[in-house]
């Protein structure tokens, strides 16, 4: 069987990690052992910082964080592919 990407999108505190932890769970159960968890930004060391900069300091700079959230989104894609 072939890959399949799923997406999981949602509001703040809406429940997408919550969500995803189930999926694993019931995959794993189904005997899928190959599964691999991402998040945007994030799973790198400026994802990371990038997403530490969006949830605790929305606030300011918004403009500039969210140039470099497109930025890993690009980035992602491009290994993606």
């Amino acid at each position: 069987m072939k890959g399949k990407f799923l997406v999981i999108e949602g509001l703040e505190g809406s429940g997408k990690t919550t969500i995803q932890k189930v999926i694993k769970n019931i995959l794993l159960n189904l005997g899928i052992k190959k599964i691999i968890l991402n998040r945007e930004p994030g799973n790198t060391i400026v994802g990371e910082k990038i997403r530490y900069l969006i949830k605790k300091k929305m606030q300011k700079k918004f403009l500039k964080i969210q140039s470099y959230y497109y930025f890993m989104r690009h980035v992602f894609n491009y290994f993606i592919k």
